[in-house]
């Protein structure tokens, strides 16, 4: 493991842990009425989600059920793990910008398994945007005919230039 996927994959444990952490926290303080106490089991617990989730998300099971099949002359510009939501699920798998379309395939353990593929002329705007209102990690994708697509993952800005350059 390299210097980057050693850090990526430590800002992504924390990220799950805070948020999973600040969870089991809330509920407990809630059932309970002691936040003070439960700190410790929130943080232990946080942690342990979240270094479980990014192996996941880093497992060869996830690699596997998202790879992409490339349409003729596709050439794949970024890729990376990503939530979709499709109603009201928000479901985990990888997420493509190809020269030819920006393209969603969601890993297996998904209740809803359609992809999405948007041709890259149909992208009218993309956008960074707050997931929850709050959380800083999100990404719109508006089509000419007004649907919204709505992603979240890492290096939002990252992928809001790019798509933004590649509709060009």
């Amino acid at each position: 493991m390299n210097s980057n996927a050693i850090k990526t994959f430590l800002i992504t444990s924390l990220f799950f842990g805070v948020v999973m952490g600040g969870i089991v926290e809330l509920v407990f303080s809630y059932m309970l009425g002691n936040p003070s106490v439960f700190w410790i089991v929130a943080i232990s617990t946080g942690l342990a989600f979240g270094i479980c989730a990014t192996l996941f998300t880093k497992s060869k099971f996830v690699a596997n059920t998202t790879a992409i099949q490339l349409l003729e002359g596709e050439t794949i510009i970024c890729d990376g793990g990503a939530n979709h939501f499709l109603g009201a699920e928000g479901r985990g798998g990888w997420l493509y910008l190809t020269n030819q379309r920006l393209y969603f395939k969601p890993h297996d353990f998904n209740i809803q398994l359609e992809t999405v593929s948007i041709p890259l002329p149909a992208i009218s705007k993309v956008s960074a945007r707050n997931t929850f209102y709050v959380v800083p990690n999100g990404l719109a994708v508006e089509t000419n005919t007004g649907e919204l697509q709505k992603f979240v993952g890492f290096n939002r800005k990252n992928w809001v230039a790019k798509i933004a350059a590649a509709v060009v």
